[in-house]
């Protein structure tokens, strides 16, 4: 809980460690994972969030906000990945010549 509160006045990295030392404890952990997972997105560490959710869903499956949340950062990775190809493909290599400086 008191993850989640920092988490929501912007406090990531102390959320980021009480969830995940809450994620070996034994009350909950698929919550962990989930809070984990959301904070790792906001910060857009989106293999890192993917990761937390799959653990979240492998601790409790057919969660369905879990199954949505993992499903936006995988439509987000894949964007990621769109959005670097089209770069790539539209930046030209150009060689600049060599001047002659004294």
């Amino acid at each position: 809980m008191k993850g989640a509160v920092l988490a929501t006045l912007g406090k990531f990295e102390e959320a980021k460690k009480l969830h995940l030392q809450a994620t070996k404890l034994e009350d909950d952990p698929d919550e962990a994972f989930f809070n984990l997972g959301l904070i790792l997105r906001a910060e857009l560490k989106l293999e890192e969030a993917k990761e937390a959710f799959e653990n979240a869903l492998e601790l409790c499956p057919n969660e369905e906000r879990v199954e949505k949340e993992l499903e936006d950062v995988e439509k987000a990775m894949k964007l990621q990945k769109e959005i670097a190809a089209y770069h790539l493909a539209k930046t030209k290599i150009v060689r600049v010549p060599k001047t002659n400086r004294n």
